[in-house]
């Protein structure tokens, strides 16, 4: 069986848990000083054609793992996030396809989560519509299933809470907002339904038109 030697290993200097593997004189792969010590190797260890493609393996799963934790660093993703940012990256989809399990598997990523989070966060705290969380975890590439699944666990009120709030909030801001019809114009333009954009006006005490006394509504 032919086989190949590792004449050199190296440490590199940029990236100092990183070595360099040279096979026949030639740079093949790199490793973390983790799969060096695991795999034994040293210079002038003779390695099958198979050995060494296990090797390099391992080596580009480590380093699309690695890119992927980065990329975790800066905030949750979904699966269709990572999947794409590892292929603008550049890496092979067959080990992007692995470490997407692996990611999975430990809970680091999971659509369904994602979703949960993302829908409190924009209603509670960006007063976002329905409409604009799914569209937008649609882009994510959150499945139509997960979506609705997540937005029915909910309390129905909640939508027409955040219809209220964001009518409070704009009513504060500018006296544009305090015509009833802008009012409604910019709500349905946010994605929220007629029916909810009235009962949210009968249930809050502003006052519209060219009565200017402010709303005493504690909500």
């Amino acid at each position: 069986m032919q086989t190949s030697k590792i004449t050199d290993i190296q440490k590199q200097k940029k990236h100092t848990h990183l070595y360099s593997i040279f096979v026949d004189d030639v740079f093949y792969c790199s490793l973390s000083d983790l799969q060096l010590s695991l795999l034994g190797l040293n210079i002038g260890k003779q390695l099958s054609r198979d050995e060494l493609e296990q090797i390099k393996s391992d080596s580009e799963i480590d380093k699309t793992y690695n890119r992927a934790l980065f990329y975790l660093q800066y905030g949750p993703r979904t699966e269709y996030q990572m999947s794409s940012y590892l292929t603008q990256k550049g890496y092979d989809e067959q080990y992007i396809s692995i470490i997407i399990q692996k990611l999975k598997d430990s809970n680091l990523i999971n659509d369904y989560n994602y979703a949960q989070s993302f829908v409190t966060d924009k209603r509670t705290i960006g007063l976002k519509s329905d409409t604009y969380i799914k569209g937008h975890l649609l882009k994510k590439g959150v499945d139509k299933s997960i979506i609705e699944s997540v937005l029915s666990k909910l309390d129905a009120n909640n939508q027409l809470d955040t219809i209220k709030a964001l009518m409070v909030k704009r009513y504060k801001q500018s006296e544009k907002y305090r015509d009833k019809q802008k009012m409604t114009q910019y709500l349905l333009r946010q994605g929220f339904r007629y029916f909810d954009i009235s009962n949210a006006f009968d249930e809050l005490d502003l006052v519209f038109g060219s009565d200017k006394k402010m709303y005493n509504n504690p909500y």
